[in-house]
């Protein structure tokens, strides 16, 4: 802005640059030959990050919840210092007591909260049977991963119910083995994620490795870490200079 004009007067727009809301997808169209590799994944998203919602195809989905509930005693022991502020811990209680009310949805793992000593939620693993239930489409940013299991002759229908259901748009990932559905996910999901990964985890974003960012309400993707954030702090100009002058004003066209 110029000083001391009695006008505002920017020498360029303000540039608005912000990551806003943590939100997750995880599609999981594998075969159930791949389990035991893309489980591991699914564990180191699920528990330790907040606002995650998956969606899986069905042999893996029932597999994947004897997964949890033979493991999530050790689930829980892993990540015992989950504490979080009075406010957010208020409002993550209340997700959870809607998990208690709702028909639509079911505790696999954890689902308890407790404000004794300082303010600690169990991190949890929430099964949906309605996958336009608000925990599959709502920012949490808790300990909590909602969980919908798709029959598999439904999945283009949930790629585009992932795609319209919700406004956010941080990250994303797709388990697949197939490079078709690979390809067909990576198409239609193109604007829900600003970070997309290909059959590994959508968490732990390395700076100037990876560079981070989302779009949507999540935030106005500039990719911190990369070339193309500090080109948001800029203001082009074009510059045209002429060395051979004009004799005449009219056309070539003209004759």
């Amino acid at each position: 802005m110029v000083e001391g004009s009695s006008s505002c007067i920017w020498h360029a727009q303000p540039k608005v640059v912000g990551q806003l809301v943590l939100f997750d997808l995880i599609v999981c169209a594998c075969r159930v030959d791949c389990i035991s590799r893309n489980r591991v994944d699914h564990m180191k998203v699920a528990i330790p990050h907040p606002g995650r919602g998956v969606v899986m195809v069905q042999e893996e989905g029932e597999q994947f919840k004897c997964i949890c509930e033979e493991n999530c005693s050790v689930l829980l022991a892993l990540h015992v210092a989950t504490f979080f502020f009075f406010q957010s811990f208020a409002r993550i209680k209340k997700w959870l007591e809607h998990v208690e009310s709702s028909p639509n949805l079911t505790v696999i793992a954890g689902g308890k909260c407790d404000d004794k000593v300082g303010y600690y939620v169990q991190p949890s693993i929430i099964e949906t049977k309605d996958p336009l239930d608000p925990i599959m489409k709502e920012e949490i940013f808790g300990p909590i991963v909602a969980v919908y299991v798709y029959p598999a002759d439904q999945y283009q229908e949930i790629l585009h119910l992932i795609d319209t259901s919700t406004p956010y748009g941080l990250t994303g990932a797709i388990f697949a083995q197939d490079k078709n559905v690979i390809d067909e996910a990576s198409k239609v999901l193109r604007f829900t994620a600003g970070n997309f990964y290909i059959n590994d985890k959508s968490t732990g974003s390395v700076v100037a490795q990876q560079p981070f960012g989302g779009a949507r309400i999540s935030g106005t993707n500039d990719k911190a870490g990369g070339p193309h954030y500090i080109l948001r702090w800029t203001s082009p100009q074009s510059v045209k200079e002429t060395h051979v002058p004009l004799t005449t004003w009219r056309y070539p066209y003209m004759g």
